[in-house]
């Protein structure tokens, strides 16, 4: 599990820079398979969590009830600005960055590593 967390925020999550985007499709398939990677690992921790004490259980499904509602916000914004033309592509993709920033945050502050 540990290796899997590691593998996930540090290669694929955190990964910035110019050359990781080639274009608004390409931008999109990768921010969806990002959303993709999230909700399974909150699949993962639901399950881990299930063998654990009741506390351990609520903590686990308050956070992922949490990322649930976040992810279809995210998800929204996200289709929306898959099917902006390209002039509204570059209006629309800060305020995506943000929600991904935020969503990247709670992420990396609500799994255990």
């Amino acid at each position: 599990m540990r290796a899997f967390l590691a593998k996930l925020m540090n290669k694929k999550l955190m990964r910035r820079g110019p050359r990781a985007m080639g274009g608004q499709r390409a931008y999109c398939r990768r921010l969806e398979g990002v959303l993709r990677d999230w909700e399974s690992l909150f699949s993962e921790l639901q399950a881990d969590a299930a063998g654990g004490t009741t506390r351990v259980r609520a903590s686990a499904l308050s956070s992922a009830a949490d990322f649930a509602r976040r992810r279809a916000e995210a998800a929204g914004q996200l289709a929306r600005l898959g099917a902006a033309p390209p002039t509204g592509w570059a209006a629309g993709r800060p305020a995506l960055e943000r929600t991904f920033d935020e969503l990247r945050r709670f992420v990396a502050e609500t799994t255990p590593v």
